[in-house]
């Protein structure tokens, strides 16, 4: 042990020689007189007194150094994923094989520590006498994060080696070779399984839309690929929320050779529908868990309705009509002016408020009924959304008169004349969801002008300017690209003509083909987007997780003035597949939002419903679907990898041993000058005028000598 201290002890001697002195003569003389015995003790306690006191103001430190013999500690990670349990002789194979590591340690240096763990991905710590009854359950393999967590759990203590049994099928995150080059000590590992070539049959991919129609034929996509049955048939069916809805027998491929097959179905309603592809499990395959493979999609009640009126055949209308029919979600109706009250289609619709939107190209035109463009304004002002496209047979009279207060936008000096120029994308523009996603804003620059037309424009103070027109390199103020939002009537204006040739690039742009589809799908999908003032909103944050992936929920709770709500309680009721409820709470976030992630629940097709209340009130409720799938990563290639294994071994300096070459172990352990015990040095420091026994035995030492003056008479 040391004693310092916090200022120089020479003062410290000063000091205690002053405090002998003024006790000294304190008790000189005394009345009444005192005999020297008694005057000695009394100064001895005030001297005790004072010195203790001095001590502690020279703030004493102890030190205390203790030398210890830390011994070796080795990892022992054992792969308990499912692909180890596909031969069950396998996960047997693996238990017996961490057994005699850890009995094959305990010869090497009996006192070194050896510490177990199972692991998926993230490894967890096993007691040493349950190896026996590991589960083999883990859906996922990760070495990285296997290897990475068990060097972070003991970074504090004498890890020396690590011993890693696996199969070494790795499927998920980082590749352990590069984990393995930075790795602090050696890793030994031991491959188990087969590496053999097994036969098997598998689903690869399942490739459908997230979102589509009842109606409309959903087509599937199934990739499928087979080892040694080639030749034989099989038969690969698809389900829809558990019926089957399409199959087919399938000669199967070649051995390393994949096929697509295309099946489908039409969904009869709305809802979250789980799809299942689904192969008949042969005589002799490895295992059939990856015969299956799940997604699911989520089924709208009808497509988007949309009336294309154009004021003549012009190629701009025609370029427009395959942007929106390219869409499946789109459900086009096209009306072309022909003279008067005629279209080339036939009669304007009669029932335009139906309409989810109407998309006006270069219409009105000269030849239009007052009486139809009064028809088409005023489905407009009923809330229908309208997106107007400006054209060389536009009647700028007509349209300032009859829809130009309901765009937001309106040519004050009607001209005829149009000049070319390109498109500036304001700031505005680039936040808005019309525009943000595009490539950047130079792309413009490189794409064949627009014709605009040189008449006024005058734009309403509640719209806004997404785009404006740059001609000769000079920026004008022109708009070009005008959005308006009121209440919940949308509109959208685009004052430029000619776009027929954005998307009939030559060669040298083809790289820009996408951008005006992309341009005019943005403005479908922003004007025809619903507006929400639901009280409380309540998603999962996708739509089909995975097997063992955690479900996640957000939300969103309003008052009746839409004010965001902080202190509501969100309880979340999820409905298993079988009927069982399972309730939950959110967590509040700030802002009027909530979240909540709850473990998997296992492979289905879930119900939600979300309640949120108030001081005993209901807010609002909202409900929902989700799809858990099953996760087949482990059986996607069920053959053991001992090269991957050899290849972690040799980049860590560690080893790649045979399960039956385990007495190597020893040997290999017992040659590095490593693997040993270290001696670990502890300083333990003692702040001493911190410990209350000193102020006590100050107060008592002071006590005394009060007691004893008044037995002796003194005042």
């Amino acid at each position: 042990m040391e004693l310092s201290f916090g200022l120089t002890p020479l003062l410290l001697l000063l000091s205690g020689a002053a405090a002998a002195a003024l006790s000294y003569w304190a008790y000189r003389r005394t009345t009444p007189p005192l005999s020297a015995a008694v005057r000695w003790f009394l100064g001895g306690l005030r001297f005790l007194a004072l010195f203790v006191l001095l001590f502690l103001l020279w703030r004493p430190l102890l030190e205390r150094l203790t030398t210890q013999r830390v011994p070796a500690l080795v990892a022992v990670l054992v792969d308990a994923s499912e692909s180890m349990a596909i031969d069950s002789v396998h996960a047997a194979h693996a238990t017996n094989v961490s057994r005699q590591v850890r009995e094959t340690l305990s010869h090497t240096d009996p006192a070194a520590e050896v510490r177990t763990f199972a692991f998926g991905s993230e490894p967890e710590e096993l007691p040493a006498d349950s190896i026996d009854n590991l589960s083999f359950s883990r859906q996922r393999t990760d070495l990285s994060a296997a290897l990475g967590g068990a060097r972070d759990r003991l970074e504090d203590q004498n890890l020396r080696a690590v011993i890693l049994i696996s199969d070494g099928r790795h499927n998920t995150g980082r590749n352990p070779i590069y984990t393995a080059e930075r790795y602090d000590v050696p890793v030994y590992t031991i491959a188990v399984g087969d590496s053999a070539v097994r036969r098997d049959i598998k689903i690869t991919r399942v490739t459908t839309n997230d979102i589509s129609y009842s109606g409309l034929e959903l087509p599937v996509e199934i990739g499928v690929s087979a080892t040694g049955f080639e030749g034989k048939r099989a038969t690969l069916t698809l389900s829809a929320n558990d019926q089957v809805v399409d199959s087919r027998i399938l000669d199967l491929p070649s051995d390393g050779a994949e096929n697509s097959v295309d099946l489908g179905f039409v969904p009869p309603g709305p809802g979250l529908y789980s799809v299942v592809a689904r192969f008949t499990q042969l005589q002799g395959e490895v295992t059939g868990r990856n015969n299956i493979a799940r997604t699911s999609v989520r089924v709208l009640d009808s497509r988007r309705k949309i009336l294309l009126l154009s004021a003549a055949p012009d190629p701009d209308v025609a370029a427009l009509r395959h942007v929106l029919e390219a869409d499946e979600s789109n459900e086009v109706t096209v009306r072309v002016q022909k003279s008067g009250a005629e279209f080339y289609e036939g009669t304007l619709p009669n029932r335009l408020e139906e309409f989810d939107l109407i998309v006006f190209s270069g219409y009105p035109g000269p030849g239009s009924l007052h009486s139809d463009v009064e028809r088409t304004a005023s489905a407009v002002r009923g809330d229908v959304p309208a997106l107007f496209f400006l054209s060389r047979q536009t009647d700028l009279s007509m349209l300032r008169r009859y829809l130009a207060p309901l765009l937001g936008v309106t040519p004050e000096t009607a001209r005829r004349t149009f000049y070319d120029g390109s498109l500036i994308v304001t700031p505005q523009g680039r936040r808005h969801p019309v525009l943000e996603d595009l490539p950047g804003t130079q792309i413009w620059n490189e794409l064949p002008p627009l014709a605009h037309n040189g008449s006024r424009w005058t734009v309403a103070p509640d719209a806004t300017v997404l785009a404006t027109v740059r001609v000769r390199g000079i920026q004008l103020t022109d708009p070009s690209i005008v959005v308006r939002r009121i209440g919940r009537r949308r509109s959208a204006a685009v004052l430029g003509t000619g776009y027929w040739r954005l998307g009939n690039l030559p060669e040298d742009l083809a790289v820009y083909e996408s951008v005006w589809p992309t341009v005019v799908s943005n403005l479908v999908r922003w004007l025809s987007a619903a507006d929400d003032d639901r009280p409380v909103r309540v998603r999962t944050t996708q739509n089909t997780f995975a097997g063992d992936e955690s479900v996640g929920f957000v939300g969103q709770v309003y008052d009746e003035s839409l004010s965001p709500v902080d202190d509501a309680t969100v309880e979340v009721t999820v409905v298993a597949p079988d009927g069982n409820e399972y309730r939950h709470l959110m967590r509040p976030l700030g802002n009027g939002r909530y979240v909540m992630e709850i473990d998997s629940p296992g492979e289905g097709t879930y119900r939600y419903s979300a309640e949120a209340v108030k001081s005993s009130a209901q807010l609002g409720t909202d409900s929902g679907s989700f799809a858990v799938g099953n996760l087949t990563l482990e059986f996607a290639n069920p053959t053991a990898d001992p090269v991957l294994m050899r290849q972690i071994a040799a980049r860590s300096g560690g080893y790649a041993l045979a399960p039956d070459r385990l007495d190597e172990l020893a040997t290999r352990l017992g040659a590095d000058d490593e693997f040993a015990a270290v001696t670990s040095e502890s300083r333990a420091e003692i702040e001493l005028w911190r410990h209350g026994s000193f102020a006590i035995l100050v107060i008592t030492l002071l006590t005394v000598e009060w007691v004893a003056r008044k037995r002796a008479g003194l005042s």
